[in-house]
């Protein structure tokens, strides 16, 4: 897998302001959810995830790993300090 990096976080507003995430962007539902959405770095299909994400100085590491859900892309990596490294 090229190497990528997580581009942007947004925290974003209210849901009808939502649009979809680009490749590699990581956006927060709201400042008080736990809902983060990611678009995929490979293929840039946009899943929730249900991981662990902690930011220090706005670049994220995600824990566990990351899967992409589409079969056809199927990147599975480790997101730390925004880089984005293959398993």
């Amino acid at each position: 897998m090229p190497k990528y990096q997580i581009l942007r976080v947004t925290v974003l507003a209210p849901r009808s302001s939502w649009k979809t995430p680009a490749y590699g962007e990581l956006w927060k539902a709201s400042e008080d959810s736990e809902t983060w959405l990611l678009g995929c770095p490979a293929c840039g299909l946009v899943a929730f995830l249900r991981h662990d994400v902690k930011l220090v100085d706005g670049r994220p590491t995600i824990t566990p790993s990351v899967v992409c859900p589409d079969p056809g892309c199927g990147a599975h990596y480790f997101v730390v300090n925004g880089e984005v490294q293959p398993c």
